[in-house]
């Protein structure tokens, strides 16, 4: 599973953020928290802080989400929790897809060619956007061909969150 990790990182890395209108945060953990905050509320192991790209990361292998646990990561940037990403298993995709567009809407979503390339061909992505892309479920194969998914909730202003702190790293 670590070697999932990287991949992972680098997923919730190159996203960027657009604005936002109903997720706040998930479950207890509001965006805008501090990081002893979120550790109070994500009820898993954290480990870190490790400097990242868009400022720091914790993470956890014990998340518990739906009826299992999953790895998650959380990022900050200034101290405000910005960002959660959120290991889905390949096989619940689909239903996961359909949970967050009853609930949030879709905004966008990739063509039926594209899951295929994701599927058969290493080193493909596409994104499924919910609430005005506040949401995201990344699905993509890594250079060997294994596909992972993740699910992303981000604040409507870590953009700018992340450009103000950015001499900060």
């Amino acid at each position: 599973m670590k070697r999932c990790f990287p991949l992972l990182a680098s997923i919730l890395l190159t996203l960027t953020c657009h604005d936002a209108l109903a997720a706040s945060g998930f479950r207890d953990m509001d965006f805008g928290s501090s990081p002893d905050v979120i550790k109070e509320h994500a009820h898993c192991t954290m480990t870190g802080p490790v400097k990242v790209e868009i400022g720091e990361m914790y993470q956890c292998t014990d998340f518990p989400f739906e009826s299992s646990v999953t790895h998650a990561e959380f990022f900050f940037a200034g101290n405000q929790f910005i960002r959660l990403g959120i290991r889905v298993p390949v096989d619940n995709t689909a239903e996961t897809i359909n949970s967050l567009t009853k609930k949030y809407g879709l905004v966008s979503a990739p063509g039926e060619d594209q899951i295929v390339a994701v599927r058969t061909t290493p080193g493909q992505s596409v994104m499924f956007t919910f609430d005005d892309g506040n949401i995201a479920l990344y699905f993509a194969s890594d250079s060997q061909g294994t596909t992972s998914t993740v699910l992303l909730f981000s604040s409507p202003d870590a953009k700018a969150l992340q450009d103000e702190h950015a001499d900060d790293l």
